[in-house]
């Protein structure tokens, strides 16, 4: 039987930081069109991606070799790492929402709140939005689908 203790923290990996600006950079170039040659936002994605699986995949190795990975112990450290900063872009996003949206907008938003809370806005946004599409540019927690496709 596995026994679960606290997971050990990765040591500090500036290479992946280096990658995560790369990463970045490529996403703000795309969505504020800054460089128009340089269309790889998707690549920036597709980056976070690598950089999440592979932390993720170097973390439950280290457990499963050391004989103590638990489901529960890997979700609430990651529900300990994501939760309080979704939260307060939550928080703030409908703070600001009900000062200056319509009732209706407004209501969409608390939709949108909930989805990400849950972790299943990737799929509300897939049935919903055409992410490329009139109106993706109002919907203003869209990016919580990357949280929910990672979850």
């Amino acid at each position: 039987m596995l026994k679960a203790v606290r997971p050990v923290p990765l040591p500090y990996r500036p290479d992946i930081d280096g990658l995560r600006a790369v990463a970045v950079m490529l996403v703000l170039i795309f969505h504020y069109s800054l460089l128009r040659v340089v269309n790889a936002g998707f690549i920036g994605v597709d980056i976070f991606f690598v950089i999440s699986g592979f932390l993720i995949t170097t973390i439950l190795k280290s457990q499963l070799d050391a004989n103590c990975f638990s489901f529960g112990t890997f979700y609430m450290a990651r529900i300990r790492r994501l939760a309080p900063a979704l939260l307060i872009v939550l928080f703030m996003t409908l703070l600001a929402g009900s000062g200056w949206l319509f009732p209706n907008e407004f209501s969409e938003l608390s939709k949108q709140a909930l989805v990400a809370q849950l972790y299943v806005a990737n799929i509300y946004y897939w049935r919903s939005i055409n992410y490329f599409g009139l109106g993706a540019q109002d919907t203003y927690l869209l990016h919580t689908w990357s949280l929910a496709v990672e979850e």
